[in-house]
C-alpha cells in the first residue's frame, strides 16, 4: 500500500517503432478494403445491369467506370462476377458465403466465382476453407471440383483464355467458356488425343466466323 507521502507513480509509454505502426495500419486498412470491395461490386453490378452510365452521360459502362472511378473494366468484371455468383446462390446461404468471401479477399473470391455458379459437390466446404488456402492450391482445388485437370491454369494458352473471359460480361462468361472448351474437346477427339491449346481453338472460332462472313459476301 502506498502512503500519502509517496510520490505519484510515473507510467512511461514506450514509443511504438515505425515498422510496427505501419504494419498495424496496413492490417487495419486491409480489413477495411476486404469489407468494402464486395459492397462496391454489388453496386457496380446494379449500375451495369440497369445502364446507369447513360444517366451519367457516358456511352458505355466501360467508359463510365474508367473515367469516374479510374477502375479498369477488367477489374470491374472480375469483382462483379463474384457479386453475380453470390446472387445466383440459394437465398439461405448467400449471407454466410458473402462473409466468407470478404474474409478470403478479392483475389480468392475471383478464383471461387466459377465454383459458386456451377455448385458442384463439396463447393460449400471449399469456400469455407478458402481464407486459409494459398491462391495457387485453391485454384487447383477449384479446377478439380469443376472437372478440370488440377493444373489446367498452368497449361499453354490457359492464361490467355482466362484473360479473355475476364472481359466477357459476367452473365455470359459461363456460356462462352463452355463453348470454348467444347471446341477443345472436339479437336482432341478429332486428333485422337493430346492437348488442345485454347489459343488454337480461339483461332478456329475466328476461321468459322470468316467462313460465315464470306458466305454472306462480307469482306474484311
Amino acid at each position: 500500500m502506498r502512503l500519502p507521502s509517496d510520490p505519484p507513480a510515473i507510467v512511461i509509454q514506450a514509443e511504438v517503432a515505425r515498422h510496427e505502426e505501419v504494419h498495424r495500419e496496413l492490417k487495419r486498412l486491409t480489413r477495411a478494403m476486404n469489407e468494402y470491395w464486395l459492397l462496391w461490386a454489388t453496386f457496380a453490378r446494379e449500375a451495369i445491369e440497369k445502364g446507369y452510365h447513360v444517366q451519367q452521360g457516358y456511352a458505355s459502362a466501360e467508359e463510365y467506370f474508367e473515367a469516374e472511378f479510374q477502375t479498369p473494366y477488367r477489374s470491374v468484371f472480375r469483382r462483379t462476377s463474384v457479386a453475380n455468383a453470390i446472387a445466383a446462390l440459394p437465398a439461405e446461404v448467400q449471407d454466410h458465403t458473402r462473409e466468407t468471401l470478404i474474409k478470403a479477399g478479392v483475389a480468392k473470391a475471383g478464383i471461387l466465382a466459377p465454383l459458386l455458379r456451377k455448385q458442384p459437390d463439396g463447393w460449400a466446404d471449399l469456400v469455407e476453407a478458402a481464407p486459409e488456402i494459398l491462391d495457387g492450391p485453391l485454384q487447383e482445388r477449384v479446377n478439380v471440383a469443376m472437372g478440370r485437370p488440377a493444373h489446367s491454369h498452368k497449361l499453354p494458352g490457359e492464361r490467355f483464355r482466362q484473360m479473355v473471359l475476364r472481359y466477357i460480361p459476367p452473365d455470359q462468361q459461363e456460356r462462352v467458356e463452355r463453348v470454348w472448351r467444347a471446341m477443345d474437346e472436339e479437336e482432341i477427339r478429332r486428333r485422337g488425343g493430346g492437348y488442345q491449346n485454347p489459343i488454337d481453338s480461339f483461332l478456329l472460332m475466328i476461321v468459322a466466323a470468316e467462313v460465315e462472313l464470306a458466305a454472306k459476301g462480307i469482306e474484311w
